[in-house]
């Protein structure tokens, strides 16, 4: 499709025109807002991508997507194009001279349907009304008719392009990604955190400036969430946006070195978790270590490693995460079977409680309801975990296996990413499903997994290290038990 009906028109069209593939980076970050309401509304920056670009100067002036769900009526592609294309309306309109008076940019975008339908749109906005809108135009291309129509759209559109003087767009641009990326470095903490003000939608672990000025005591810095443009006065907040509770810090002897710093919750037994996992030797690559923790006047706070989620590279950096997704997938099965061998259920495994670091090594964060338990066959009550990646048993008994439950949670992930990157691995296709039966006794044991792996110096061999002879473990198709650890028992808080 698009060497047929696009290769002319790059050809034609000019020395300003760009044409950039699915594999290629987009040509800069956009800032949009998000929120239903005023008091909701924040600002987002985000790498857009798209199946097929066209930009004039850098500014892009024509969308392609081609259907990925082709039983889908209302795809996530079609969606994403549409609310980019609305963000790109408003930054022409917004910021460059030739567009800002009469707010007259119109974008051209391409929905490309699996049947041969191509729905074109017209994105604009009317002079006074901040809303972007969109004419959608059917042309049906296993028709000759209709064709022949959607290459006269085109050749108009080249036209136009083509016949348009060079503008400003690219200097703007670059002029903005520089500023971004300058205020991002330096501007000034005390800018923005001068009082504790409280927020209605922040919870009992609301961070305030009697909290940034706790961890100074302490020896660290907080990197402040937002900056201000000084031209413009608009409030754009970082990359990725954390949770109230969590801070990134840096100690000012070495400010390229970030942590988090994570206000635990009176009723969690998170860092107790950690202390109990210290006693265990040798440690798993795949578990996040606790850099520092202390007690403040107000609080609790854990200082870890800061690294970015899988939720995040899904969202925000796709290609970085599809070439390494079979690792991740193996790295988070045997991170819960080392918390599994030492009977420690983390009870929320979902994509933003796994991180990465830099050779995308997995590890497992976030043990805010984390519990120790007797055995894989212990129970509890109470509903614990996130709504999508919650085992069945939780929403439907009043009593389940927590163990068991991670067992769902982590096959849920695995085909999550499994079929987010379209990968046809039939191992690991497998264990997800072993591990997502809806009944949890038919849920396999996760060291039989990792059992199987050639790479088992993480749990097999440590295991033999801490057990004595006459407590040895047998693997035998379904069945494991799990090597006698003494360990501290701790309180478990109702959930």
């Amino acid at each position: 499709m698009n060497a047929v009906f696009f290769y002319y028109f790059c050809l034609h069209a000019g020395r300003t025109i760009t044409a950039q593939m699915d594999n290629w980076s987009w040509p800069f970050n956009l800032i949009t807002k998000c929120g239903t309401t005023r008091a909701e509304e924040q600002l987002r920056k985000f790498q857009p991508r798209s199946d097929f670009l066209i930009s004039k100067s850098n500014l892009p002036r024509l969308l392609v997507e081609v259907n990925s769900k082709p039983k889908s009526d209302r795809p996530e592609d079609l969606i994403r194009m549409l609310v980019t294309g609305a963000a790109i309306v408003r930054f022409a309109n917004g910021f460059l001279d030739r567009f800002m008076e009469a707010k007259n940019f119109v974008l051209c975008a391409m929905y490309i349907w699996d049947n041969g339908k191509v729905t074109r749109y017209s994105l604009f906005q009317d002079p006074g009304n901040p809303e972007v809108r969109c004419n959608g135009t059917i042309h049906w291309l296993n028709d000759s008719v209709d064709r022949g129509d959607f290459v006269r759209q085109l050749y108009n559109l080249r036209h136009v392009l083509g016949n348009e003087e060079t503008e400003d767009a690219k200097a703007k641009i670059q002029r903005l990604q520089n500023r971004i990326d300058q205020h991002n470095k330096e501007y000034p903490m005390k800018s923005f955190h001068t009082e504790d003000t409280p927020n209605s939608d922040v919870d009992d672990r609301g961070v305030g400036a009697t909290d940034c000025a706790e961890l100074g005591v302490h020896g660290y810095e907080v990197e402040p969430r937002v900056f201000v443009d000084d031209e413009s006065g608009y409030v754009m907040e970082s990359f990725s946006k954390r949770p109230s509770h969590i801070l990134t810090v840096y100690e000012p002897s070495d400010p390229s070195r970030r942590f988090i710093a994570k206000k635990v919750r009176k009723q969690s037994n998170e860092l107790e978790i950690f202390k109990l996992l210290n006693t265990f030797q040798p440690k798993s690559e795949h578990i996040i270590s606790l850099h520092e923790s202390f007690q403040t006047r107000s609080t609790s706070w854990a200082i870890l490693p800061e690294m970015n989620s899988i939720a995040d590279y899904v969202w925000f950096a796709p290609r970085q995460l599809d070439a390494k997704v079979t690792q991740v997938c193996w790295g988070l099965i045997k991170g819960v079977a080392y918390l599994h061998k030492f009977c420690i259920a983390h009870r929320d495994i979902k994509p933003e409680n796994l991180v990465v670091d830099r050779d995308f090594c997995l590890k497992i964060i976030d043990f805010d309801v984390a519990m120790e338990v007797n055995d894989e066959n212990e129970v509890v009550e109470g509903q614990c975990g996130t709504r999508g990646w919650m085992a069945p048993e939780i929403e439907e008994k009043s009593m389940y296996s927590p163990i068991k439950a991670d067992r769902w949670s982590t096959g849920q992930v695995l085909l999550y990413l499994l079929n987010k990157f379209r990968k046809e691995d039939p191992v690991l296709r497998t264990t997800a499903r072993k591990l997502t039966a809806h009944n949890p006794d038919q849920r396999s044991s996760m060291l039989q997994f990792v059992a199987s792996l050639s790479d088992v110096a993480n749990i097999v061999v440590e295991g033999k290290a801490l057990r004595s002879p006459q407590d040895t473990m047998e693997v035998d198709g379904e069945n494991a038990e799990l090597p006698r650890v003494k360990r501290q028992k701790m309180s478990v808080p109702d959930m």
